[in-house]
Formats: C-alpha cells, structure tokens, sequence
C-alpha cells in the first residue's frame, strides 16, 4: 500500500468511524451531557462522510488511485453507515417512556418509530446489512469471473439517502427538542432509507441475472459488461 495524500485521508476515515460508533455507544438520554456527545458524534460523522468525496477527487486529480483505495474506499462507507445504524438501533435508544418518545417523535404514529428515540427498528437494518451482504457477495463473484460489476446510480442514491437518514438521527439526538420539525424529517429519510435500499437491491438483482446469461462467452475469455 502506497501511504499517499487519499489513502490517507481513507485511514483517517477508519479512525474517525471509530470514535463516532464510541460516542453512539456511550449515549444515555437521561445525562445531559450526551446531548453534547451527539452533537460532537454529529460534526464527526458529517466530515467523515463528506470526505468520502474529497478523496476520491484527490485521487483522480492527483493520479494516485491505488488498489487500495479502490477497495477500501467503498468498505469505509460502508463501515461508517452501517456501524453507525446499527449503533443507533441498539436498546440504549429504546424507551417506554412516551414523554421522552413524543419529545423526538412527536405525535407520529407508534409504528414508524417503535420504541426507539432514534427513529431506527432493528428490523430496518437488517435490511439495509442484506442488501449489502447480497449485492458484494454478487459483485465479488462477478468480477472473480472476469465480468465487471459497477456501481449504479440507484446504489449512489442508496448511499445519499442512508447518509441523510444517519446524519439526521444524529442531529435529533443533538438538537431535535430544539428543532421539533427535524424529527418528522428525520423519520422520513429513515424509512426512505429502507426503501432505497431496497429498490436498489432489486436493481441490483436484475442485472446480477445478466450474469448467468453470460457466463459461458466469460468462461470463453470474452469481455462482458453488465451494462451490455
């Protein structure tokens, strides 16, 4: 691995993924201070993600794109996400008390948030991890066959809207007794995150099929694109 300008910023990435998920994990919404602690976790992870673009740039205007970068580039996207949602979906978001779940939720329905001041149901990340679970175990064995597997744009807007929907969680946790409009957005994007990940799973899907269709000009040594 070349320790260039990009890489660089990508371990940084790793790291700053690190200290978001301890400042989830050491939330309580009955302490004061964890209200500071999101609002922290807040700043981090909206840097963290936004870098995700700076480096890549770099990487194309400084003609530094290594192959680890090209790997785990997306494997920190994916980390910061998930790991965060995860995190957020974990019982120290889940209370009984209606006060304290109507200050994040206001007078939303029960069932779009369950229980949880952060929006998010366990249920919903399982989701969003099978869908990547399924769509890299199929892009791995593609490309394992020399069939090349990109990325599409419902999988780009996938990741905008999870980003969104993480970023807002995290905001709400900050300053959602402050900003009571936020929380209904904040709702909207979580589930909006669910079904863009869905519907972009079953893209996915469909021209994962193109595979099996082509296989036997790939096991001939010819060059196949899923975009064909």
């Amino acid at each position: 691995m070349k320790l260039n300008i990009p890489n660089s910023i990508t371990i940084c990435r790793i790291a700053a993924s690190v200290v978001v998920f301890a400042m989830i994990g050491s939330y309580d919404y009955s302490a004061g201070w964890s209200k500071g602690l999101m609002e922290a976790a807040f700043v981090i992870f909206v840097a963290t993600a936004f870098s995700d673009v700076l480096d890549g740039y770099l990487a194309r205007k400084l003609k530094q794109v290594t192959h680890f970068g090209r790997i785990a580039d997306p494997f920190v996207d994916k980390l910061l996400i998930i790991g965060s949602l995860i995190m957020l979906s974990s019982p120290a978001f889940t209370v009984q008390d209606n006060t304290v779940l109507e200050s994040f939720s206001g007078n939303l329905p029960k069932w779009m948030y369950g229980n949880s001041i952060s929006g998010l149901q366990p249920w919903m990340v399982v989701i969003i991890f099978a869908r990547e679970l399924m769509i890299s175990a199929v892009r791995g064995y593609s490309e394992s066959q020399g069939i090349e597997f990109p990325a599409i744009a419902a999988g780009k807007a996938k990741m905008l809207v999870q980003s969104i929907a993480t970023g807002s969680i995290l905001f709400c946790l900050a300053w959602g007794e402050k900003v009571v409009w936020a929380n209904a957005v904040k709702l909207v994007f979580v589930w909006a995150a669910v079904l863009v990940t869905i519907f972009s799973g079953i893209i996915y899907m469909v021209k994962a099929k193109v595979f099996y269709a082509v296989s036997k000009k790939a096991e001939q040594g010819e060059g196949i694109d899923f975009n064909e």
